[in-house]
């Protein structure tokens, strides 16, 4: 999903597409494309793209460019996908994790709103999660802070496919949905029709949903036992289905001793695109101000972008 937007927030064109499934420079390519054909369809001229903000996910590693512990995207962690993106861009680009872009764009616009300690889970394919705590953007030593599919639950930690994927991810995400029907019943499904059979009362898949809701409230009770967020916001496709919430909001305090809020996330899709906007709009303003951000803190335009959000809503 790309967006180009201005200094006002405003959004001028958008588009999405399918991830190329061959990673490495094929996506690459396949975001550049798809920016320059959106720039073309509004007659944007490309000398106007100034900054370009990518969200991945895994841990982006600004010594050498690469992006580790992204699994899901195969030959990122082989390459320079900085240098990649700036050749294919031809402009100066920022690659954030894309549940961090998620965090500040719901502090931004969202569920997060006035919060200075935030937490971000999302929930889908993969999990991952985004952290803000004083008003601050947890990256970590190695831009790996964040990386909860590693987190020792659910799954054998030491087992070699925990090692490569993570031993939490490999008890909520969606390959563990699936593996987990089709243990109880032999049918392999999709998730989304787990959730449809669960609504006829599919006792299986009930089952399965209250145990991925039992993982993930243990995940967020080790993230609030560390970081002590004031709120902790679910997304991805997993992460906000109400079937989710409602029964990891009536286990979490069966599994942790002080209340944590657990809300769905506002802005659903689109929580990272505006995250990006966020990000990129600020550093824009930093570097033709020559004004940085007090304490470290991320640099965030103020939250009167009624045109992107009227996209959002």
């Amino acid at each position: 999903r790309v967006a180009l937007t201005d200094l006002a927030c405003q959004i001028f064109a958008e588009a999405a597409t399918p991830t190329d499934p061959r990673g490495g420079q094929f996506i690459i390519d396949q975001i550049a494309a798809l920016a320059f054909q959106a720039a073309a369809r509004e007659r944007i001229p490309r000398k106007k793209i100034r900054l370009a903000v990518i969200g991945a996910p895994g841990a982006p590693d600004p010594a050498t460019g690469r992006i580790l512990l992204a699994p899901n995207i195969a030959g990122f962690d082989a390459m320079n996908v900085l240098d990649a993106f700036e050749k294919a861009l031809g402009v100066a680009v920022m690659i954030e994790n894309d549940v961090n872009l998620a965090v500040l764009g719901e502090n931004w616009l969202g569920q997060g709103q006035g919060i200075d300690n935030l937490a971000y889970i999302a929930l889908g394919t993969g999990v991952g999660s985004g952290l803000m705590l004083g008003g601050h953007l947890v990256r970590g030593a190695t831009h790996a802070a964040g990386e909860i599919g590693f987190m020792p639950i659910g799954a054998d930690p030491f087992a070699a496919e925990s090692l490569r994927t993570g031993a939490f991810e490999r008890a909520v995400a969606t390959h563990a949905m699936t593996e987990r029907y089709r243990s109880l019943t032999g049918a392999q499904v999709t998730v989304p029709a787990i959730f449809e059979n669960a609504a006829t009362g599919d006792k299986a898949a009930l089952a399965v949903l209250d145990e991925t809701a039992r993982y993930l409230a243990q995940g967020i009770a080790a993230i609030a036992a560390v970081a002590n967020p004031e709120k902790v916001i679910l997304g991805g496709s997993i992460g906000l289905r109400p079937e989710i919430l409602s029964r990891v909001k009536a286990l979490i305090s069966l599994c942790f001793p002080y209340p944590v809020t657990v809300e769905a996330g506002e802005l659903g899709a689109r929580a990272a695109l505006i995250g990006a906007a966020a990000i990129g709009l600020g550093q824009l303003h930093n570097t033709l101000f020559g004004v940085d951000a007090p304490d470290g803190r991320i640099s965030l335009p103020t939250a009167q972008a009624a045109a992107l959000k009227e996209v959002v809503l």
